[in-house]
């Protein structure tokens, strides 16, 4: 995410604090699997929506992030 100024301590604390935003949640027909929307404010105030999946064990793929006007 560094083209957009997040840095991975930022994307950690948005998904440990943050909450599921269930209408941006959508259902990927090439993975066969649901991307999550995460939304949530980092230490400095900027809120991010992260957006992820949830693989197999204990893995969780963030498939991109992005600042919230």
């Amino acid at each position: 995410m560094a083209e957009r100024d997040i840095l991975i301590y930022e994307l950690i604390e948005v998904l440990g604090s943050g909450r599921n935003v269930k209408k941006h949640d959508r259902w990927d027909n090439h993975y066969l699997e649901w991307n999550y929307a995460i939304e949530g404010k980092t230490i400095d105030g900027r809120k991010l929506r992260v957006i992820v999946a949830l693989k197999k064990g204990t893995m969780t793929l963030v498939i991109t992030a992005f600042e919230l006007e």
